[in-house]
């Protein structure tokens, strides 16, 4: 214990004694010296200020791009309706039978079953998900969440 105490003595006498030093060079160098330690200085402000200024700009863009993008939509904010969508008819027949269960959570939960809280559609991009997705919104009168996948942050496996 006494040991590292003395440790700590050393290294402030050891920084003491070269604040002593510089001190001294100063004064006897005179304007030469006082150029060269401003210089020096300088020098070593510029450093820091470039050091924490990395810092930032990586802290920034990773504050940026590891937080997900979640997109909400309101009902009715697309305009989105069962006559715009073009797709499948099986698929259409599906997602008209989601809508008619999220219109009528109340008398579902009434009857004792448990609703859905969403669904989850996954394909190949530009398959019209996203699309369906809002038009089932619209037409069920609930909110729609838009997240694509590389923005979650969680990854489930079978």
């Amino acid at each position: 214990m006494r040991r590292y105490r003395w440790i700590k003595w050393r290294k402030l006498l050891l920084w003491l004694a070269a604040l002593v030093v510089i001190g001294v060079l100063l004064w006897a160098g005179g304007p030469v010296g006082w150029m060269i330690a401003m210089g020096i200085g300088s020098l070593g402000l510029q450093l820091l200020f470039a050091v924490l200024f990395i810092i930032v700009q990586f802290a920034a863009l990773f504050w940026f791009l590891a937080r997900g993008r979640t997109y909400w939509i309101l009902p009715g904010e697309t305009g989105a309706t069962w006559d715009d969508y073009r797709g499948n008819p099986e698929i259409v027949e599906n997602a008209k039978r989601i809508v008619v269960l999220l219109g009528g959570v109340k008398e579902f939960k009434e009857m004792g079953g448990e609703a859905i809280r969403g669904f989850l559609l996954c394909g190949p991009p530009g398959t019209g998900k996203s699309y369906l997705a809002q038009v089932i919104a619209n037409e069920a009168q609930v909110p729609f969440a838009y997240a694509s996948a590389p923005s979650s942050k969680t990854c489930f496996t079978a």
